[in-house]
């Protein structure tokens, strides 16, 4: 029988029959074989609450039902005067890891949040070789290649959240930044990949906070590091800033013993390992040697350089986070020493 459930429109009850198998009607139906005949696209909404000082705005990622209600799928921290996403926070359930497969990828939207301000068209190839050669004062054919170039990053992937409707929301540019691509397919990919597995695997609810930290340099012609950004024009110069560090805070919140883990990449491929510690990517101290469930090659330039820390000890560099949210008992997933 169809309900009426909170939000209006209707619904159908379900029980779970073991598996991927749920009683309909009294029917045995497999959940691939269970569709919507429309799409609920979550889109962003405004809220006008601060979410990390002030100059910055928290947004609902979320379906809509009406001017009280909504469902929000993820929540964006965004600074409005740097017009970029300071963080993005979702969860992920042991069911993430079963999310749909195959769901079409679509154009990235802006909405109303930047104005009149066209920040897709920055991601173009011959607008960032055109902002970074302005910035470096030479070419930078060596940096962006076919191979290698700014692409759209996403701080929450696609492949994190279940449905197509929350799977698509992801492609709107208030949960995107600059990422160089080789990081983009590299470790961090892997990452992504590993903390859906573990959230499976452990019978976990995980909440998962993903941001970036400071600016990307590389050298100009005099061999002086610039600060990266997009965007060529005397109007929108330095609209967009390339980010030098990204991190992904996972804590478990359904147990007691509510442990934590960061993971931080470095997204510069032209770094030099030796630059790691002297260059200020290496933030806090480094525990990855001691995480086996994730199948990194983490000092690698060719994909990313990357390593996992305390949350205490990150948020202590890293600040305007959601302390509260990110109280830690204990490092997740760490292994066992033996003494």
């Amino acid at each position: 029988m169809d309900l009426q459930p909170p939000f209006g429109g209707q619904t159908l009850q379900a029980q779970c029959a073991g598996d991927k198998n749920f009683f309909i009607n009294n029917e045995q139906v497999n959940f691939s074989k269970i569709n919507c005949t429309t799409i609920s696209m979550p889109t962003p909404i405004r809220t006008g609450l601060c979410c990390s000082g002030e100059g910055t705005e928290l947004i609902n990622i979320g379906i809509k039902f009406n001017e009280s209600s909504s469902l929000p799928t993820m929540q964006v921290c965004f600074e409005k005067i740097r017009q970029a996403p300071h963080y993005v926070e979702h969860t992920f359930t042991p069911a993430s890891i079963h999310r749909q497969k195959k769901v079409k990828r679509k154009n990235f939207t802006s909405g109303n949040i930047f104005g009149d301000i066209n920040i897709d068209a920055f991601y173009k190839k011959p607008k960032q070789i055109k902002a970074l050669s302005r910035i470096l004062g030479k070419s930078v054919s060596i940096y962006v290649t076919t191979k290698n170039y700014l692409s759209r990053g996403h701080l929450v992937a696609k492949a994190d959240l279940i449905f197509s409707g929350p799977q698509m929301s992801t492609f709107h540019v208030v949960n995107v930044v600059p990422q160089w691509q080789s990081f983009n397919a590299g470790n961090w990919s892997l990452i992504e990949d590993e903390v859906r597995k573990f959230a499976h695997d452990s019978n976990s609810t995980l909440l998962c906070l993903t941001g970036t930290w400071v600016v990307c340099t590389l050298p100009d012609v005099n061999n002086v590091r610039r600060e990266l950004y997009l965007g060529d024009d005397k109007q929108n110069n330095n609209v967009i800033r390339v980010p030098q560090l990204f991190y992904r805070i996972v804590t478990r919140i359904d147990a007691e013993s509510r442990k934590g883990i960061t993971f931080v990449g470095v997204n510069n491929p032209y770094l030099k390992i030796e630059e790691l510690t002297t260059e200020g990517y290496l933030i806090a101290e480094d525990v990855s040697h001691n995480i086996n469930w994730i199948n990194w090659d983490r000092q690698n330039i060719d994909k990313d350089c990357c390593y996992a820390c305390s949350v205490p000890d990150f948020v202590a560099v890293v600040k305007d986070l959601p302390l509260v949210d990110l109280e830690t008992t204990g490092i997740l997933g760490l292994k066992e020493l033996s003494m």
